[in-house]
């Protein structure tokens, strides 16, 4: 039986998706896993107790890790990355559930065309919309954490939240029911 996830983890991970990094979840403690794209191919190419006796103590357990990927694939797993987390739809479906029309379609402009992701934090701080946007970005995010674990047959706790803003509404947000 898998360990219990903490959701928080995974939502973290998920945030911080880096094209370098490909977390991974270790089923048998419950712990996201970080190693680099370096250090795998390190790892799938060279000796292990080489390597280890070679790096610096602070990488010491990465290697490890990625032996461990190695050779127990099916201890660990791909968290969602950045092509199952649409940001852009996120953006879309916040700015389309935004109460006040104008500023809804001013953050719909502001996802059209280069620089979108810019141009929608930019029109963000204009209307002073920052906490909504980001309680908002938080539930989408937990959204797919919580999908996610279900789709893997995962138990989880919530954790404590980093950014500490999940769930908190404005009353500029709209629910679609």
């Amino acid at each position: 039986m898998a360990a219990k996830v903490k959701l928080s983890e995974i939502i973290d991970a998920i945030e911080m998706m880096m094209d370098e990094c490909t977390p991974r979840l270790d089923t048998k403690t419950g712990q996201v896993c970080y190693v680099t794209n370096d250090v795998m191919r390190d790892v799938e190419e060279g000796d292990l107790a080489e390597l280890l006796k070679d790096c610096a103590e602070w990488q010491r357990g990465e290697y490890e890790i990625a032996d461990a990927m190695l050779r127990e694939p099916e201890r660990f797993l791909d968290l969602p990355d950045k092509h199952e987390v649409d940001e852009y739809g996120m953006m879309r479906e916040f700015a389309e559930t935004w109460k006040d029309e104008r500023v809804g379609n001013e953050l719909l402009r502001a996802i059209s065309g280069r620089g979108a992701f810019r141009y929608f934090k930019d029109t963000v701080h204009r209307y002073g919309i920052e906490k909504s946007w980001y309680a908002f970005r938080a539930d989408q995010f937990r959204r797919v954490a919580v999908e996610w674990c279900k789709g893997n047959g995962l138990e989880w706790e919530e954790g404590s939240p980093r950014n500490g803003v999940g769930g908190v509404r404005d009353p500029g947000f709209r629910v679609n029911e």
